[in-house]
């Protein structure tokens, strides 16, 4: 599988590395679409505080391929829209709402075929009804404005 690994500065390598595995909690996403964010050009002009190497990449949409213990089995196939970059909770940046400036931020990057992260930062984009394509509701997901709880099991 390949990844595209952030060295610092403008330095990035195509790397390949083991598929990823859904542990407890967990899906195993592919990833359809990435962004690049402004937040990943401030990673790489030092202005936010992640230390390389690192697969950047935090806005990606992709489709569950595989689900680890405790995850509805109805996800696997489903498109999401992925949050995957978190905080500590605790810090005073994430008290402040500045989660991006976490120093314990954990992020799965989404320059990536593939993804392991938790099901939770995994938001499932409505289904298309009667032919007409998605929703306005599945445009706020894939935008970030909205957010949509997975299937109860």
């Amino acid at each position: 599988m390949k990844v595209a690994t952030w060295h610092g500065g403008t330095r990035f390598t195509l790397d390949e590395v083991p598929e990823p595995v859904a542990g407890p909690g967990q899906v195993v996403a592919a990833v359809e679409t990435a962004g690049i964010c402004g937040t990943d050009v401030h990673a790489t002009q030092g202005l936010f505080p992640y230390k390389p190497p690192l697969v950047l990449g935090h806005e990606y949409t992709g489709v569950v391929r595989a689900v680890g213990r405790g995850v509805s089995k109805r996800l696997i196939g489903r498109a999401v829209a992925c949050e995957p970059s978190y905080g500590c909770g605790t810090c005073a940046e994430c008290e402040a709402g500045r989660v991006s400036q976490c120093p314990n931020l954990t992020r799965v990057g989404g320059f990536a075929q593939r993804v392991a992260m938790p099901a939770l930062r995994a938001s499932p984009a409505p289904r298309a009804r009667s032919g007409r394509g998605r929703s306005h509701r599945a445009r706020r997901v894939l935008s970030g404005r909205a957010r949509v709880v997975p299937d109860a099991a």
